[in-house]
């Protein structure tokens, strides 16, 4: 006789881990939104309710559901009701709904409050009131019957731009979700006295791990429509929040002079680097702990940064530096690649674009370092984001940034504008918030400090102000965009 292969138990589910909250302290509160407590117990019965309408909708074999629905408690029993199923989901925001179309057209349901629901799905769900009533008149499929998702199989499916420089899909499993959720919880270490506030909706993914991450802990998410976040961390007590860099300067901005430092606030960044002086404001004035990371959607964590650009490597992340021949360097720049348990290995329906950044088992997520042996690296910026002033390069970022902690400018932006005298110029976009435009007086106060910062090889820089830089929803510059902007007013 063959012995038997042992059983070996799924690793626990949000499902599974809601339900023994929903037994063991079902009245600590789970989601508190616009002064609503909704308590774990009412969270999992209404999960239960949506398995219920989920699974009357019979979407067939290994379906996947997008859905867009701004109230972050509705959006979690939605998609905590389609993981209960086994059913793979994006998240997207009313704004990218246009944006959205191909993507859906293989998508078995799309569950949306948008005016402009993408209407390319097998089965478009206007979520309205009615549609509201008619969920909260469910009822609850108990005990709950799991479809539970096997390692490989596709979890979430993610939207991401940042890397690529245009909109592309990338499909996490469950594993690799799961990794992800350890890891964060590695860097946030959330428990059930975490309270965290809710920024931005789950169209960024980061929010959905991290809200996912900190109900896992058994802790309270918070989001408040009717005021600012500053007011709702310290109405709320909040212990965590995740910012883009951009937001966390407007934050900063917007702080009144009384406004009380909390006394235990973790701010997580993504997205774009922190300058040192707004490292030094939140410092002073809003948080207690400022985790900055170098991530990318299709990596998850790489590191934790430090100021001036310096960073600590994860463990289990594997990276390296690499010259033009793919050749490990150290203590020099070149091209970063890596990879790591997290990492997901391709792009959706896009061979071209993953062939150029998944090799060998290797992500060139596009930036350029510079690594030392002690496995500290300092990001120099984006190879595709490199200033070509006659055949010298030059990275925009950490120029940017040394601009920023000289002035009091709301934010700066670095490209290269066709002159039709002079070739390519390079030209300086800033935002001083509150004013469009300085003076001829005010412009050669700042001279003398701005030229030392400016690599001579630019030559004369030309200065231009504007009401805001283009960024992506992550906070990177769009460089593209601002240089059609300034090309436009040149």
């Amino acid at each position: 006789m063959s012995p038997k292969t042992p059983y070996t138990p799924p690793p626990a589910s949000t499902i599974d881990i809601l339900a023994y909250y929903a037994v063991t302290r079902p009245e600590h509160v789970a989601v508190l939104e616009d002064g609503v407590a909704y308590r774990y117990a009412q969270l999992y019965l209404d999960v239960c309710k949506s398995v219920t309408y989920l699974r009357s909708l019979n979407l067939g074999e290994n379906p996947k559901a997008a859905v867009e629905v701004k109230n972050l408690y509705m959006h979690l029993v939605l998609t905590l009701g389609l993981e209960a199923l086994g059913i793979c989901s994006m998240s997207f925001a009313a704004n990218e709904a246009a944006s959205i179309e191909p993507i859906v057209q293989d998508f078995d349901l799309v569950l949306c409050t948008a005016q402009d629901a993408p209407t390319q799905s097998k089965n478009t769900v206007i979520l309205d009131q009615a549609w509201a009533t008619m969920l909260s008149e469910q009822s609850p499929e108990q005990p709950l019957i799991q479809t539970r998702f096997a390692p490989d199989a596709p979890y979430r499916i993610i939207k991401t731009s940042g890397t690529t420089g245009s909109l592309k899909t990338l499909t996490l499993t469950w594993d690799m979700q799961n990794r992800r959720l350890r890891q964060f919880q590695f860097l946030a270490g959330m428990n059930d006295a975490t309270r965290y506030a809710v920024a931005l909706g789950f169209s960024i993914q980061a929010y959905h791990t991290h809200c996912t991450a900190c109900l896992r802990a058994g802790g309270t998410c918070i989001a408040d429509s009717r005021q600012p976040l500053a007011h709702v961390i310290q109405q709320h007590d909040a212990s965590h929040v995740t910012l883009i860099p951009h937001a966390l300067i407007d934050i900063l901005d917007r702080l009144p002079a009384a406004y009380q430092k909390p006394t235990n606030l973790r701010i997580f960044t993504i997205g774009a680097q922190v300058s040192a002086s707004i490292r030094q404001r939140v410092q002073d004035r809003l948080a207690t702990s400022l985790i900055e990371s170098y991530a990318t959607n299709e990596a998850a964590y790489i590191c934790t940064m430090q100021a001036d650009g310096i960073g600590a490597i994860l463990p289990g992340v594997d990276l390296e530096v690499v010259n033009d021949a793919e050749d490990p360097i150290y203590n020099q720049p070149g091209v970063i690649r890596m990879r790591s348990e997290t990492l997901i290995q391709g792009y959706r329906d896009d061979p071209a674009t993953t062939k150029r950044m998944f090799k060998q088992g290797w992500f060139y997520p596009g930036d350029l370092g510079i690594l030392n042996q002690s496995r500290i690296l300092k990001l120099i910026g984006r190879a595709d984001d490199q200033l070509n002033i006659r055949g010298i390069k030059v990275a925009p970022q950490p120029i940017e940034e040394a601009i920023l902690n000289a002035f009091d400018f709301q934010d700066v932006g670095l490209c290269m504008v066709p002159d039709a005298d002079k070739g390519d110029k390079v030209w300086l976009a800033i935002v001083t918030g509150g004013k469009d435009k300085m003076t001829e007086a005010e412009i050669s106060a700042i001279t003398p400090k701005l030229t030392p910062l400016l690599p001579s090889v630019f030559g004369a820089t030309q200065l231009v102000f504007l009401d805001r830089i283009p960024r992506t929803a992550t906070g990177k510059i769009q460089r593209d965009v601002l240089r059609k902007a300034l090309r436009d007013l040149s």
